[in-house]
């Protein structure tokens, strides 16, 4: 299948990208600079790689100029560092994938949820413009997250999926602290409805939100026709060990006991306490079977609890098939800037869906763009 190109072209030259000081590199190069690389680890197309370059070019707009500098330009949830972005890579599938999420930023200084807000729904409608997106579901929810009240976290998130064959998957992810944490499943039941999710809502209620204290820190759609399109909703596991994660995913359709305590054995070690950050869980519905969640995915805060990165890699590489591991090492090292011993944080979590299947797993990787600046300074 062929792609057509719909976006503006980004003009990048890596070396000259890389050879700058971090504090000079601007976002969109960094994130182009990246994404090609990751795309040729993973070993995808040619093709996937122009649309890396488009797709920057059109999700981050004006501010994709802006060099980091030397401090982030605001604080966000997508990263650890600052970090407006964060990329991803899947393996384990015929087609891996390479995905980005960020946080569109405002064209001056300070970002806010306000600003965030309007520059991630200008993108949307430029995206709408272009044939990208189908924002039919997004309008119907958007004026429940819109943060009016000062209680949000963030406004508006982006996501993209690289897809080979096919054009780019955008999703949006929406803040259901927006009007304050006590009205957050009131805002998110009245998604869901408006969604014709009101059965899907009552069966998370009931399995995966019966204690009073479990948040719901975002929720995203897929920003495509109705009929294919899938609603997600993420939920912090509030247990204390992998054991306790059996009795929170054991009513979920399709799971196989045990799957999620081998997870973490395997990515954390065994006995594993969450003590710290804790796991996360995205519910997936899709609109052809809104009753019930058809897929789960177990999300480890692996830089929680590991040494460094490059054991993360090492744990990877006794559990999952050799050519995923090799895959995943690969991705990681074309866009690390330091040593995998010196530290963790580079990858951040880890993920696997938890229904029938081959183990489909995903990292997330931080761009420690800041992180990789302050070592810097400290070094001069």
């Amino acid at each position: 299948m062929t792609v057509t190109n719909v976006f503006p072209q980004i003009p990048d030259d890596d070396n000259q990208t890389r050879s700058l000081p971090f504090t000079e590199r601007r976002f969109g190069e960094v994130a182009a600079a990246d994404m090609r690389a990751l795309c040729a680890a993973l070993e995808l197309p040619d093709a996937c790689h122009r649309t890396v370059d488009e797709l920057v070019a059109a999700l981050f707009g004006p501010w994709g100029g802006r060099p980091f500098g030397l401090t982030p330009p605001t604080r966000t949830d997508i990263t650890d560092d600052g970090s407006p972005f964060e990329y991803s890579v899947v393996v384990g599938t015929d087609r891996p994938q390479v995905r980005l999420l960020l946080e569109p930023q405002s064209p001056t200084q300070p970002t806010t949820p306000a600003s965030n807000w309007g520059a991630g729904w200008a993108t949307l409608r430029s995206l709408r413009q272009r044939g990208l997106v189908d924002l039919s579901a997004a309008e119907a929810v958007g004026d429940l997250f819109e943060p009016l009240s000062g209680h949000a976290g963030f406004g508006l998130w982006l996501g993209a999926v690289i897809r080979p064959g096919t054009r780019p998957l955008i999703k949006a992810y929406f803040d259901p602290g927006a009007a304050g944490a006590d009205n957050s499943r009131a805002l998110v039941a009245e998604a869901m409805k408006r969604l014709g999710y009101t059965s899907g809502w009552a069966w998370l209620r009931r399995h995966a939100l019966d204690r009073p204290d479990t948040p719901i820190p975002f929720i995203s759609l897929d920003l495509t026709a109705a009929d294919v399109s899938r609603v997600k909703v993420y939920t912090p596991a509030v247990v204390d060990d992998a054991a306790s994660l059996e009795a929170l995913l054991a009513p979920l359709p399709g799971y196989t006991p045990g799957t999620a305590r081998r997870f973490c054995d395997d990515l954390l070690g065994p006995q594993t306490v969450f003590d710290r950050r804790r796991p996360l869980v995205c519910w997936e519905m899709t609109a052809r079977l809104r009753a019930h969640p058809t897929q789960a995915t177990l999300h480890l805060p692996v830089r929680c609890y590991t040494d460094h990165d490059q054991s993360v890699l090492r744990r990877v590489r006794r559990t999952f098939p050799a050519c995923d591991a090799v895959a995943l090492e690969r991705a990681v090292r074309a866009i690390a800037r330091r040593p995998l011993t010196t530290g963790s944080g580079l990858i951040a979590w880890v993920s696997r869906k938890l229904t029938a299947g081959p183990p489909q797993l995903t990292a997330y990787l931080s761009v420690e763009g800041y992180r990789h600046t302050r070592a810097e300074s400290a070094e001069a």
